[in-house]
């Protein structure tokens, strides 16, 4: 089980100021994940006035730093590398233009690699000029299969709500969800289940998500409603260990 302090609430990150090296640039108004791996890979910043109001895309490869008190989170970026990033909506982010955003802030491409992150399971970026050369040998190679690929991408405020289905009926509905803050890996799906257990929640790894129906916003677990424990909050409640392999549709 990870403790509290090394994890991020999606619901605690919102609204969240983003610091750049020159001053800030917005407030998060949601969190993408890859559907796949269960990985956050984009922070999606409004950024006010200073940008005419324009949405943009910052990855976890930028942060230095999150400052719970004063509910800040920092980046390696300036302003201006902001104004100067791809014009993309998060909503129709094809594959295409990740790439687009990756080649601009020289970032390594994730979805090739079988980890986290590429070259390990941290989202850190080498930036000596090896580095650099081998970043874009390595998009030149995969270039066509990129092509190719599809986008996996889901926005945690649409999950919010999903139902919870165990084998005797439903379980309960998304409320929040919990993640690493070193490797950005989602690590818990907080499950209200007021509707049939008054004020309790439930932690689960998604692990335990044997079947994904994006498109009926449902999740399925292999558990009878009545043997799932229940705790009076989601800092109590233990994270269930994953028993099934987790099976998408």
């Amino acid at each position: 089980m990870h403790r509290s302090h090394e994890t991020l609430s999606f619901r605690r990150c919102l609204k969240c100021e983003i610091l750049a090296t020159d001053g800030p640039i917005g407030h998060v108004e949601d969190l993408y994940f890859d559907d796949e791996k269960w990985v956050v890979r984009y922070l999606i910043v409004a950024t006010g006035d200073w940008l005419n109001r324009r949405t943009v895309l910052v990855s976890p490869y930028a942060i230095r730093a999150v400052n719970r008190m004063a509910q800040a989170i920092s980046v390696r970026l300036t302003r201006a590398q902001v104004r100067g990033s791809p014009h993309l909506d998060p909503e129709t982010l094809s594959r295409e233009q990740e790439s687009r955003f990756h080649h601009y802030y020289s970032y390594p491409e994730y979805w090739p690699y079988a980890t986290y992150w590429p070259w390990g399971a941290i989202p850190l970026v080498a930036p000596d000029d090896d580095a650099r050369a081998r970043i874009a040998s390595e998009r030149l190679a995969r270039q066509d299969a990129s092509r190719r690929s599809s986008s996996r991408l889901r926005s945690m405020w649409d999950v919010m709500g999903y139902q919870v289905l165990g084998k005797g009926g439903p379980v309960g509905q998304v409320d929040d969800l919990r993640f690493h803050e070193r490797t950005w890996a989602v690590s818990d799906v907080i499950i209200n289940m007021r509707h049939w257990l008054r004020s309790r929640v439930l932690r689960i790894a998604p692990e335990w998500i044997q079947q994904a129906r994006w498109d009926d916003r449902t999740f399925r677990i292999d558990m009878r409603r009545e043997e799932v424990p229940s705790y009076p909050s989601s800092e109590q409640a233990p994270a269930l260990l994953p028993l099934v392999s987790r099976r998408t549709h």
